[in-house]
């Protein structure tokens, strides 16, 4: 087997209970290559900090770095910089590896030689300490395939899921680092998803596997979506970023099934903004109709992004001023909402 060289870069910030476990799991691979853990400090307030520092002294793979808070991205982008390896990949210091996830991608690159490896994961939801139950994202295409059908299939992939994150994938470095492909600091929606598309342009042969190598932690106790979603500015400035790679990306790969995907995405984002808002509709027109007024989305449309019809209907009804409408539908919307919701507590209770 051909030797080489991974570089496996976690931004660590405050997760101090779980870093050891997210560590040892690579670090207890059983591979027949070579491997680096570069440990960003974030700016941590836990004693993450120091653990990264104790976790380099006791294993010479592990490598740490202190910075001041910049985010996930800033982390990362710090650790691109500071790589060696022929092969980087990205794990959050509160997930985990799978045994033999190095072992198997290091003979797929041998086999293949390929730009980028996509493999499964398993979303782990925990609830006191306990995986309450798993959630697994099998890539429905298993083997190579070439830039241009990922494109020219483009809506599958993405509502397969398979795209949008850094962290089920193995990258070539020289690829990142040739083109300058880095995380978008102050982004803070997407851009995993902004990164992968980006590395796309150049990445000619991708190999992916069904196997759930990655195990993403979710604290259900923790978990807001809404609170990812309830500044409009900020999520249309982070989607306008999006929007304007997919549009470089079309002009290279013709590829018009990414334009509606993003069309789509961007309009489903404004209805789970007034879904979750405790703001009022009304209140917030100005805001929404900036959202709908944007330039880049507009030329996503013009460039023959079809909407989900859905989606097109809310987009016209509120291009065409029917907000007070709207507000009663939604109103609607969330008493039912929340109405299955106890339902679901009270079913959830009665099973204890």
């Amino acid at each position: 087997m051909r030797y080489m060289k991974y570089s496996i870069i976690i931004p660590v910030y405050n997760c101090k209970e779980y870093l050891c476990e997210c560590v040892n799991s690579i670090l207890t691979q059983n591979a027949d290559c070579d491997f680096e853990i570069l440990l960003v400090d974030d700016g941590s307030s836990d004693g993450s900090g120091e653990l990264c520092d104790s976790l380099s002294k006791e294993n010479d793979s592990v490598k740490s770095f202190h910075k001041i808070n910049g985010g996930a991205a800033s982390a990362r982008n710090y650790g691109i910089e500071k790589s060696t390896g022929e092969y980087l990949m990205f794990i959050d210091g509160d997930d985990t590896l799978s045994q033999g996830a190095l072992e198997q991608f290091a003979e797929t690159i041998n086999d293949s030689l390929c730009d980028m490896i996509v493999y499964g994961m398993s979303f782990d939801y925990y609830h006191k300490g306990t995986i309450t139950h798993q959630e697994l994202l099998s890539c429905q295409i298993n083997g190579v395939k070439e830039k241009s059908k990922i494109f020219g299939s483009f809506k599958r992939y993405f509502e397969d899921n398979t795209l949008s994150s850094a962290c089920n994938k193995v990258f070539r470095s020289a690829i990142i680092k040739e083109n300058q492909i880095r995380f978008v600091e102050g982004m803070t929606l997407y851009e995993d998803f902004n990164f992968v598309l980006n590395y796309l342009a150049y990445s000619e042969k991708n190999f992916f596997i069904d196997q759930p190598y990655y195990h993403y932690r979710i604290d259900v106790d923790h978990q807001h979506l809404h609170n990812r979603v309830s500044n409009l500015e900020k999520l249309q400035s982070n989607l306008e970023l999006l929007l304007s790679s997919m549009l470089d990306l079309s002009s290279q790969t013709e590829s018009d099934e990414m334009l509606s995907v993003g069309a789509d995405l961007y309009i489903s984002l404004l209805d789970l903004n007034l879904l979750y808002s405790n703001e009022s509709i009304e209140n917030k027109r100005e805001s929404i109709l900036a959202y709908c007024n944007s330039n880049v989305f507009a030329e996503i449309l013009e460039r023959g992004a079809q909407p989900h019809p859905r989606y097109k209907e809310l987009f016209s009804r509120i291009s065409s001023g029917q907000i007070n409408d709207l507000q009663k539908e939604y109103r609607k919307r969330r008493l039912k909402m929340n109405a299955r919701k106890k339902i679901k507590r009270i079913i959830q209770k009665v099973r204890k």
